[in-house]
């Protein structure tokens, strides 16, 4: 990853490859961040119980920004009281009379992240639905709507939280009747603001999407899950926000990172999907409950206080630490785009140009050898020293007048 300052006109080489690399030219989407979920379920059940300053430790490698993975995104699960995969999450209405806002675990999994970032967003989604809604919560739309609603008037009500978007029903079919009256629902509310992710499946709501205007306007995103780095031709046709509302969900050693690193550029590289959003946050689950480790990072043994800061935190890193929501990719052929042998490149700029973040995968085990020539800027250097990893790369630059080159060679396994 190379971060640069200025205007930049830039030539890279790797593996013999040349890239031409232009943020003075048309530029691509906006980027809108990089997230993980806790839940989906109970992911996160077992990280109250560690004592506070390993707490801290594992919070701040997670949320706090210029640190660690500093995610822009926090998507939790709305309790269903139902099992969702690793656990049952207690709904905050067991009843249609039993309100408690204070159920459960995520409300304060998310005070936490917004005291270590004020500015993370807030994601709702539910898993299940309690039984009094019924076996299908469309029969009823209004009322699951309401139901939804009250999740967040809790959130601002007890916690003081904004909720930023919020999902239909995870991997279940959708239905296009209830996404309008749950906007409808949230506007009456006072909550336009809340924007609505659809429809955390596939990408087949596009069809629905490009026929109807009441349903494009109520809608920020698409979000799929799984993706395999592609949308479809007709979702980006759309002219909408594209998401990867949940990927990743492997191992977090060397494999899935490598893994992980693929996902985040190719997702754009390939789909246009200006959003990825891991599942899942932490492993503070048992080892033998199914996908073990399948998170950035892993934290299930509170009564010792270990913890492992995980491969998948870092290689968020070179994206998170070196830009902001709002920065803005390069087009496809100018800063965006493949290697012939594997691997890609994504380029950001920020609003006001003046920032230029590179980030490359390779998905190789050999040493790799990338070569920046810049005619019109001076790199920063900082950008490899913030990143706290095995970095035993090469990195060395030669001027000449008004041009530098600088040679990176990496060596295997690195992130």
């Amino acid at each position: 990853m190379l971060h640069a300052f200025a205007s930049l006109l830039a030539l890279i080489s790797l593996c013999e490859t040349a890239i031409i690399i232009n943020p003075d030219g048309p530029l691509g989407r906006k980027f809108e961040g990089i997230g993980a979920i806790s839940g989906g379920g109970a992911t996160s059940k077992l990280l109250a119980n560690y004592k506070q300053q390993q707490l801290n430790e594992i919070l701040d490698y997670l949320f706090k920004p210029g640190y660690g993975a500093s995610l822009t995104q926090l998507k939790v699960e709305i309790g269903g009281d139902s099992q969702s995969t690793e656990g049952t999450e207690a709904s905050h209405m067991h009843t249609a009379t039993d309100k408690d806002c204070t159920r459960g675990y995520e409300s304060w999994l998310i005070q936490k992240a917004k005291e270590i970032n004020p500015n993370i967003e807030i994601h709702g989604l539910p898993w299940a639905f309690p039984g009094w809604l019924g076996d299908n919560p469309y029969e009823r739309p209004e009322r699951t709507a309401d139901y939804i609603v009250q999740w967040v008037k809790c959130m601002k009500g007890t916690f003081r939280v904004q909720v930023d978007y919020i999902g239909i029903w995870n991997e279940k079919p959708y239905s296009v009747d209830y996404i309008k009256v749950l906007r409808r629902a949230l506007n009456k509310a006072g909550h336009k603001h809340v924007k609505i992710i659809v429809a955390d499946g596939n990408w087949e709501i596009a069809k629905d999407i490009q026929k109807d205007a009441e349903l494009r306007e109520a809608i920020h995103a698409i979000g799929a899950h799984y993706p395999g780095t592609w949308s479809s031709n007709l979702a980006q046709s759309l002219n909408l926000n594209l998401w990867a509302s949940e990927d990743y969900s492997t191992y977090n050693d060397d494999v899935g990172s490598g893994c992980w690193a693929r996902i985040l550029n190719q997702n754009y590289v390939n789909g246009m999907m200006t959003s990825t959003i891991a599942w899942n946050l932490v492993a503070s689950y048992f080892d033998k409950l199914p996908f073990p480790k399948c998170s950035l990072m892993t934290a299930d043994e509170p009564w010792t206080g270990h913890y492992t800061v995980n491969g998948p935190v870092w290689v968020t890193a070179h994206t998170t630490q070196f830009t902001q929501p709002g920065w803005t990719y390069l087009k496809h052929g100018t800063g965006v785009g493949h290697f012939p042998d594997g691997g890609s490149y994504v380029s950001l700029v920020s609003p006001d140009k003046t920032q230029l973040t590179l980030v490359v995968e390779t998905m190789v085990s050999e040493s790799v050898t990338l070569s920046l020539v810049s005619t019109r800027c001076i790199p920063s250097y900082k950008a490899f020293a913030s990143i706290q990893l095995n970095w035993n790369n090469t990195l060395r630059s030669r001027r000449q007048d008004t041009e530098i080159d600088i040679f990176l060679v990496t060596d295997e396994y690195i992130i």
